[in-house]
């Protein structure tokens, strides 16, 4: 093979590494909205949302970054039964809402309620004193920070 064939074989073979490097997202960085790097591209969009917050710290001792999904509120609907002077609500946050807030969906008749507890995994719905039929809520806890 005389030099013309060498060069049209080193042109070849430049011509695909370009192609393989290119479509490899090697090197390219993700950026969040205030310019905090956040990972290096892997396929993933974290957005964050209603509800949801995403944030993303460097960790330069292990080349990583450290990602945290939070939720910044939830609700659902929860049932004190009969005879029983409360209900435990686990409410799903990872931390304790500022606010929980009910609504009776059953009548509750002269019941009195409030929240007595709020944790970092669940609240709890207290009556004033046991009444004779189930009082079920809806709730919304959320952390307003």
């Amino acid at each position: 093979m005389d030099n013309r064939g060498y060069i049209a074989l080193a042109i070849i073979f430049v011509v695909v590494a370009l192609t393989l490097l290119r479509s490899s997202n090697v090197g390219l960085v993700d950026f969040y909205d205030d310019s905090t790097i956040i990972g290096q591209r892997s396929g993933y969009n974290l957005i964050s949302g209603s509800g949801i917050t995403v944030t993303g710290t460097d960790d330069p001792t292990n080349s990583r970054v450290n990602v945290t999904v939070a939720t910044t509120a939830n609700s659902g609907s929860a049932t004190v039964t009969a005879g029983n002077l409360f209900e435990t609500v686990t409410h799903g946050l990872g931390s304790t809402p500022a606010r929980v807030h009910l609504t009776a969906t059953t009548d509750p008749a002269d019941a009195a309620w409030y929240v007595s507890t709020k944790g970092a995994t669940a609240f709890t719905i207290t009556l004033v004193a046991t009444h004779v039929s189930d009082i079920t809520f809806d709730w919304r806890a959320s952390k307003e920070e």
